[in-house]
């Protein structure tokens, strides 16, 4: 019988954590109004992000782990989908993002392009998420994007990662691979490449290497849910680790914003201890029947949460300078209309384009089924 590969509440989760990196950068709660408390909690609110890694974990997992071929034809037809997933969306607004910049059509966040660096090659290193191994390039193009290096590191790796844990046990794998990290920060911190791993700091909070743990939970939540024992979900009153996962989350919130002057302790913080209770949010969400999980399956968040790619990849940059200039300093209005025109993007040319490549790669009747695991 085949196992369940779409989890509604999950998708619906996506949209929470695009929304939250939204307040985290455009934080609307200003310290002369709301005191210098909320406004340090909500500029946590970063926490989306590593929302989004547990979750690649734990679905890259789900739908490829036992199903890997370890041939090239295979390897091939995972990139592709893989590919349709997140690159024609991203390639069309990074390029429609340089093509304002080299016309001087829009005066775009600080960082955008640096004037120092030959631009064409900001572009490739934009395009092909070389972008995000190198300090001074991050925040360049749409600034947001530098995620999706690190997303694109786990896609590679994930099926080495998964035929080896057999002969190696995944935490050992990733336990090596963030110490490998901190070789290539000792290597080439002193060099002062364009901050090519600069610093212990980026190699942590921005590369693969870094956040590599994330996507470990991740799979080891997918794994304890494979193999759970009992009821597909639990019919309690009381939904004891939704609210479990999400008090500790928050707690843990409060205690990074009081941690503002200790930057390597919060960012272990955030990137070792806030997962974990990200992690048993979502394990609540897929076992125990609550109003949060039946909110997040709605319609209208199940839609948010598809759209929540292209609504991450445009909240900051063009479009955001665009409404900006049309609403002024009007951040709801600025919020809506992101999330309608997201909404379009998605219907109109994310999807579309995914059909169609995803398509391709339907070569016999089991690549036609996993076709449809591919929709998130």
């Amino acid at each position: 019988m085949l196992e369940q590969r779409y989890f509604p509440s999950l998708t619906g989760i996506r949209a929470v954590a695009a929304f939250m990196v939204y307040i985290f950068h455009f934080n609307p709660f200003i310290p002369e109004k709301f005191g210098n408390g909320v406004f340090s909690f909500f500029d946590q609110f970063n926490a989306g992000v590593p929302i989004f890694f547990v979750l690649s974990g734990f679905l890259i997992a789900a739908r490829y782990q036992d199903k890997i071929l370890p041939n090239w034809t295979w390897f091939k037809q995972y990139l592709l989908k893989r590919f349709a997933r997140i690159y024609p969306i991203y390639f069309l607004l990074t390029t429609i993002t340089f093509a304002i910049i080299w016309l001087d059509i829009l005066c775009l966040p600080p960082g955008t392009s640096p004037k120092d660096f030959n631009s064409f090659i900001l572009y490739l290193l934009n395009v092909t998420f070389l972008k995000g191994f190198f300090d001074l390039f991050k925040n360049t193009g749409l600034p947001q994007s530098w995620s999706l290096s690190v997303e694109e590191c786990f896609y590679l790796c994930a099926p080495i990662l998964f035929l080896l844990k057999t002969r190696i046990n995944l935490f050992l794998q990733c336990c090596i691979l963030f110490v490998f990290g901190l070789f290539l920060t000792l290597i080439f911190s002193p060099i002062n490449f364009f901050g090519f791993f600069s610093s212990l700091k980026f190699t942590i909070s921005v590369t693969f290497f870094g956040r590599i743990m994330e996507f470990y939970i991740g799979i080891k939540l997918f794994d304890l849910f494979k193999n759970r024992k009992g009821e597909k979900t639990c019919k309690y009153n009381f939904p004891l680790f939704t609210i479990a996962g999400i008090s500790g989350a928050t707690l843990t919130l409060l205690l990074l914003s009081l941690l503002s002057d200790f930057y390597l302790l919060k960012t272990l913080v955030h990137i070792w201890v806030l997962p974990v209770y990200i992690a048993l949010t979502f394990w609540g969400l897929l076992t125990e029947v609550s109003i949060i999980r039946r909110l997040l399956e709605t319609e209208i968040f199940q839609l948010l949460g598809k759209s929540s790619y292209a609504f991450y990849l445009l909240h900051m940059g063009f479009l955001q300078v665009l409404l900006y200039k049309f609403f002024n300093t009007d951040y709801t209005m600025i919020f809506i209309s992101i999330t309608l025109i997201s909404i379009a993007v998605y219907k109109l040319i994310e999807e579309p384009v995914q059909k169609i490549i995803t398509k391709k790669t339907s070569t016999s009747d089991k690549e036609k089924i996993d076709v449809t695991w591919i929709k998130n």
